[in-house]
């Protein structure tokens, strides 16, 4: 899927470690240019005055596995720490309300006449 990285949400670092996923997946808003690509996001600073990243996403609203997802958005950190990059196929396996969702918004642009990136 053009302009989307896919994460396998673990909810934290230590269940990352003993891999014991969620069942659920972020789908995380990309520009791409060439072979590289960038997340889409917003720079904030924190309270002591440190740099945060939070990335464009739709994710999870419940903790249980396959999850009905929202519009969100979680940090860089987030990612690195407690989520693993997917392949599209292997999310679409583990996460189909996410791409049920997906889905019918991208129908809805479609329709609707809004460009698709690309």
């Amino acid at each position: 899927m053009i302009g989307v990285r896919f994460y396998l949400d673990y909810v934290s670092a230590p269940r990352k470690r003993k891999g014991q996923h969620a069942g659920n997946v972020i789908a995380a808003h990309v520009i791409s240019s060439g072979r590289s690509w960038s997340h889409v996001g917003i720079v904030s600073k924190g309270a002591t005055g440190e740099l945060l990243f939070s990335v464009e996403c739709i994710a999870a609203l419940y903790a249980s596995p396959n999850s009905v997802v929202c519009s969100s958005s979680v940090s860089r950190m987030y990612l690195q720490e407690s989520c693993k990059f997917i392949s599209e196929e292997r999310a679409r396996d583990i996460h189909p309300a996410l791409f049920e969702y997906m889905d019918m918004a991208i129908a809805h642009e479609k329709e609707n006449g809004v460009p698709q990136q690309g």
